[in-house]
């Protein structure tokens, strides 16, 4: 466990696929989605080079997920204005509430961060 700002953070490295990553794992809560990930960023910086970076994200809304297109396009916003380090090779957003949940998962794309598949949020009842 890791903290910046009193934000606390998982880390773990493995290695897959014969590469080394770095994994990043945080629930937003009331920091919010730019706050977490510019937190994200400063924890990444002190990360072995040699290790690719992962991140996961977590969210939750109390009144529910919410319509996954706005907030697949809220998340890539967030993500092409933060402040990270180095390219990571990609960072899951959970969007979750009572009603269900959504994943997104970004990967470097031409500079920006994309959703690898936009239409793939799904909704767990």
């Amino acid at each position: 466990m890791e903290s910046v700002d009193g934000h606390p953070f998982a880390a773990a490295s493995y290695e897959r696929e014969g590469r080394s990553r770095h994994a990043l794992f945080a629930h937003a809560a009331e920091a919010g989605l730019v706050t977490t990930l510019a937190r994200m960023g400063r924890l990444a910086a002190s990360a072995p080079a040699r290790r690719e970076l992962v991140g996961d994200v977590f969210l939750w809304r109390p009144e529910g997920p919410g319509e996954a297109e706005a907030n697949a396009a809220e998340a890539r916003a967030v993500l092409a204005g933060a402040a990270l380090p180095r390219p990571f090779r990609r960072i899951v957003i959970v969007v979750a509430g009572p009603a269900g949940m959504q994943h997104f998962t970004f990967r470097p794309a031409a500079g920006e961060a994309t959703p690898r598949r936009p239409s793939s949020a799904t909704r767990t009842p």
